[in-house]
């Protein structure tokens, strides 16, 4: 896979939300596989994960109790639906795909830190290489330098 400014970047949103506790045992249970929700206050997409809290019915929290972790499969807007809302499809997230995403952002972490110690290394090879007339190779160098937030 090539590299580009985006995979150094977070490969999973997680949402934070609160649900009662019906649709929170109808979800667990696998009774129930999609919600209603507000889309107007967040960035929902397809293969984020939601973490579910179930909340009593006056609202107080009922954290660590119980939470459960989805992935978006779908996200229907419109077709009836006001403004604002829209439905989540949700499917089980595996504990092997927890365990990966896990791996995926140690490995990461990992590589953005080694960038960041090699970022004079990569600052100096760029003047090198566009002082040689290889720009190409100079543009991508400082690309990783500036996608690290180390600009110029």
């Amino acid at each position: 896979m090539p590299f580009t400014p985006d995979s150094l970047r977070a490969p999973v949103v997680t949402h934070y939300l609160k649900i009662h506790q019906q649709p929170y045992d109808d979800l667990t249970q696998g009774v129930k596989t999609c919600e209603v929700r507000r889309c107007d206050d967040r960035d929902f997409n397809v293969g984020d994960l939601v973490e579910l809290h179930v909340v009593y019915a006056d609202g107080s929290d009922a954290r660590p109790s119980k939470s459960v972790i989805r992935e978006i499969t779908h996200i229907q807007k419109g077709y009836g639906l006001p403004e604002g809302l829209c439905v989540l499809s949700y499917a089980p997230i595996t504990t092997n795909a927890v365990r990966e995403i896990a791996t995926i952002t140690k490995e990461r972490d990992a590589l953005r830190n080694t960038l960041v110690a090699l970022a004079p290394d990569l600052k100096v090879m760029a003047i090198l290489y566009q002082q040689q007339g290889q720009s190409q190779r100079a543009q991508a160098l400082m690309a990783i330098r500036e996608s690290l937030g180390l600009g110029e």
